[in-house]
C-alpha cells in the first residue's frame, strides 16, 4: 500500500494513541516542530503538522521511540549527557556535534531496550528506519545535507545508523555513499559504537565512546571546518566580495555570545536530552566487520578532505563558545527548534516577514492562534477544556443556567421555593432535604495580569523582530483565554515605567456563562497592542513596575496571577527581591483561596541572573510566591503562556 493510499491519525486519535503509549510514564504530550524529548518540561514533542503526511505506523513508532527515551534515559541520563558534554566540548567540536553523536547511538540503546521490553515494536522501527526518517536532525553545522555536501560527521553518523539498521533488519535501508575519511573513521569505530550502544546505562555508553569513538569523530568535526573555511576565502577571493555577516549582531536567546574566533560555533538546535543509545539487541549476531560495503563518494586520487564545498551561509564561519549553563540548558530543554545568527542580518534588510504594528489586526491575530486557543478553552480529545471545568465550578453543571452551588441532604419538609412547579409536575421533589452542604465543584474566582517587558531590546522599534512578534502573540493568547472563560485580567506594560493598557474594571461581560465556539465574538484590542508599539522603549524597571501590578490586582477576589515575559534582567534586583519578599509574607498571612502567584518567563536571559531576581531563597527556602522559567526558543513563548494559565486555572 502506498503512503497515499493509507488513512491518517486525527489530533485526537494520535493523542489518545500517546496516553496508552506513554502510560504510566512522568510526562506529558505536545505539539512541537520535531520528535523531542525535553526532561527539564517533562514533555514528548511531536510534529502534528506531519499526522496529516505520514502514515499511522511511522507517527506511533516516532512517538514509541521516544517513549523509549523517557524509560531508558530520563532526567538522570540527560544529566549524565549534559556533564559529557560540558566537558569535551572545545574549539574543535562543538557541544551541538557532541549531542548529535550521542543521541544517534543512544537511540540504538533505547530501541533495543524498549524492543526487549515489547517485542512487537520492532516491526514499527523496522519501516521507520527503512524509511530513512531522521530522529535525530543533524542541524549543528550550517549547509544543505544532500548527495554532494552532507559534512563528514555527518556522513559517519549516517554509516552507523545504516549498520545498526543492517544488523536488525538485513536489506531494510539503503548504505549511504562516503567519502574516505568518513568511511575509513566508521570501520575504525564500529566496533566501539556497537559496544557503546550494547550497554545498559546511559553513563557506560559515555564511558564507550569517550575511548572509542570521540577521537575519531574529533578528527572528522575538525576537518570538515577546516575544508569550510578553505572554501570561504577561496570564494572571497574570487568574488573579492565584502564580507556581509553581521558582526554586531547581539545575542538573544538562540544567538550564544561571541567569543574568540577559535571557538567553536554554537549548536543551533540539539534535539532531545537522550544521550548515545544501544544497538537494538543484536551483538549476539552482528558482525564484527561492515555488513554491507560502504562506497566512497571520491574517485582515486581525489583528495581526503571536501575542499570544493562552499558555505552555505556567509555567517557560518563565525564561531562562539557556548558556557556550561547555556549547554546544560539546551541538551535538557530542546525542542529540535534551530536558529541561524545570519536571520538577523536578513532581517535588517527588509527581507524577513514583518507586521506593522502601528496597524495592529488584533483579529487577524486571534484567527492566527485561534487554534492553539481552542484547544484549551474546548478542550481536545485527551482532556477536559476550561469552559467545561469552569462552567462546572461557577454553576454545577455545564448549563449556565443552573446555579445550586451547594446541595442538600435528608428531608426537611420544607417546599423548595426555586422550583415550585414540582408540586404538580414531581411533588416527590418539590421538598428541601436536609441542609446545604459545600459542593466539590464549587465557585472558584480568578484574576490575572500580564506584565510585558517593552525595554529596547525586546521591541527595537523600526525592525521586524522574533522576539516581540512572539510577545505580541503571547499577550495575544493570555487576553483570549480571559475573554472567553469571563476572568477579570489586566495587561500592563513596562520599561522605565509600567502603563496600564487595560483594568481589571473594563472585564465586564453582559451574557451569563461561557459562549459556545460558535457563539464567541472577540472584542478588537488592536490599540492595546499599537499604544505597546508607539510607547518609548528604555531600560528595564521590573521591580516598580511590579509592585504596580500587584497593587492593582490586589482588590480582587479569589486566586491571582500576575505573568510577566522580559528579555532583560531586573535594573534593581534587590528592590524586585523585596517586593516578591512581601508578597511571599502577605500569601503566607492571608486566606489561602486569596493568594497571588508570579510566573515570570525570561526569554533568553542568563539563568544565574534571571533566578537571583525572580527566584530569590530566603533562608535557603524558595518563596512560594514566585517561579520562573528560562525560554531559550522564543517560538515557544506563546505555548507557555497558555500552558501557565490552562495549568494555574486547572490546579486551582
Amino acid at each position: 500500500m502506498a503512503w497515499s493510499d493509507e488513512t491518517r491519525l486525527t489530533t485526537e486519535q494520535f493523542e489518545l494513541a500517546g496516553r496508552l503509549i506513554l502510560n504510566d510514564l512522568p510526562v506529558r504530550l505536545e505539539a512541537g516542530p520535531w520528535w523531542a524529548y525535553r526532561p527539564a518540561q517533562e514533555v514528548v514533542d511531536y510534529p502534528r503538522a506531519l499526522l496529516s503526511e505520514w502514515p499511522p505506523e511511522l507517527v506511533v513508532a516516532g512517538l514509541a521511540h521516544e517513549a523509549a527515551e523517557v524509560r531508558f534515559t530520563g532526567k538522570a541520563g540527560a544529566m549524565a549527557t549534559a556533564r559529557w558534554i560540558e566537558l569535551h566540548a572545545d574549539h574543535s567540536v562543538s557541544a551541538a556535534a557532541l549531542t548529535l553523536l550521542v543521541n544517534v547511538v543512544n537511540d540504538m540503546r533505547v530501541n533495543r531496550l524498549q524492543m526487549a521490553r515489547y517485542p512487537g515494536i520492532g516491526r514499527l522501527f523496522r519501516r521507520l528506519y527503512g524509511r530513512g526518517v531522521e530522529l535525530e536532525p543533524m542541524t549543528d553545522m550550517p549547509g544543505i545535507r544532500d548527495a554532494a555536501g552532507a559534512p563528514l560527521h555527518h556522513q559517519f553518523l549516517d554509516a552507523h545508523i545504516h549498520a545498526w539498521t543492517e544488523r536488525q533488519w538485513p536489506g531494510a535501508r539503503a548504505a549511504p555513499v562516503l567519502d574516505r575519511p568518513a568511511a575509513r573513521a566508521f570501520e575504525d569505530t564500529l566496533p566501539g559504537v556497537q559496544r557503546a550502544a550494547a550497554r545498559d546505562e546511559v553513563s557506560g555508553l559515555l564511558e564507550e565512546l569517550t575511548e572509542d569513538v570521540l577521537p575519531a569523530y574529533r578528527l572528522l568535526v575538525t576537518a570538515e571546518q577546516e575544508a569550510r573555511r578553505q572554501a570561504a576565502e577561496r570564494a572571497r577571493s574570487a568574488t573579492k566580495a565584502p564580507d556581509t555577516s553581521d558582526p554586531g549582531t547581539t545575542p538573544t536567546e538562540d544567538e550564544p555570545e561571541p567569543q574568540d574566533a577559535s571557538a567553536e560555533e554554537a549548536p543551533d538546535s540539539p534535539t532531545g536530552a537522550s544521550a548515545s543509545d544501544e544497538p537494538a539487541e543484536a551483538d549476539q549476531h552482528a558482525p564484527t566487520a561492515t555488513t554491507r560495503p560502504l562506497q566512497s563518494r571520491r574517485r582515486e586520487g581525489a583528495p581526503d578532505a571536501p575542499e570544493d564545498r562552499a558555505p552555505s551561509s556567509v555567517t557560518q564561519g563565525e564561531r562562539r563558545r557556548w558556557s556550561r549553563r547555556q549547554v546544560r540548558d539546551r541538551v535538557l530543554s530542546s525542542t529540535g527548534e534551530s536558529w541561524h545568527p545570519g536571520l538577523i542580518s536578513y532581517l535588517r534588510k527588509g527581507r524577513g516577514p514583518q507586521i506593522d504594528y502601528e496597524a495592529f489586526d488584533y483579529l487577524t491575530a486571534v484567527r492566527k492562534l485561534d487554534p492553539l486557543i481552542r484547544e484549551s478553552i474546548h478542550g481536545s480529545g485527551r482532556r477536559r477544556g476550561l469552559a467545561e471545568i469552569m462552567d462546572r465550578r461557577r454553576h454545577g453543571a455545564v448549563d449556565p443556567w443552573r446555579r445550586p452551588r451547594k446541595q442538600r441532604r435528608g428531608d426537611t419538609g420544607e417546599i423548595d421555593l426555586e422550583h415550585p412547579e414540582r408540586l404538580i409536575t414531581d411533588p416527590a421533589s418539590a421538598f428541601l432535604r436536609g441542609v446545604r452542604v459545600a459542593r466539590e465543584d464549587r465557585q472558584r474566582d480568578f484574576a490575572s495580569a500580564i506584565l510585558l517587558d517593552i525595554s529596547g531590546s525586546m521591541v527595537q522599534r523600526g525592525f521586524p523582530t522574533k522576539k516581540f512578534d512572539r510577545l505580541v502573540e503571547a499577550a495575544v493568547i493570555f487576553i483570549e483565554i480571559h475573554e472567553r472563560l469571563r476572568i477579570p485580567y489586566a495587561v500592563l506594560s513596562f520599561s522605565t515605567e509600567a502603563v496600564l493598557h487595560w483594568r481589571f474594571e473594563q472585564s465586564v461581560w453582559t451574557a451569563a456563562g461561557i459562549p459556545s465556539e460558535a457563539a464567541y465574538r472577540p472584542r478588537d484590542h488592536s490599540q492595546i497592542v499599537r499604544t505597546i508599539y508607539k510607547l518609548d522603549h528604555r531600560e528595564t524597571d521590573d521591580a516598580g513596575a511590579m509592585r504596580r501590578a500587584l497593587t492593582h490586582i490586589q482588590p480582587q477576589a479569589g486566586l491571582k496571577s500576575v505573568i510577566v515575559i522580559t528579555d532583560g534582567i531586573s535594573s534593581d534586583p534587590a528592590q524586585l527581591r523585596r517586593v516578591l519578599t512581601d508578597l511571599d509574607r502577605r500569601n503566607r498571612n492571608g486566606p489561602g483561596g486569596q493568594a497571588t502567584k508570579v510566573l515570570a518567563f525570561g526569554v533568553g536571559v542568563l539563568r544565574t541572573e534571571f533566578e537571583r531576581a525572580y527566584m530569590p531563597r530566603i533562608d535557603g527556602r524558595p518563596l512560594g510566591a514566585c517561579f520562573g522559567e528560562i525560554v531559550h526558543d522564543s517560538q515557544l513563548l506563546p505555548t507557555l503562556i497558555r500552558n501557565a494559565v490552562d495549568q494555574r486555572i486547572r490546579a486551582a
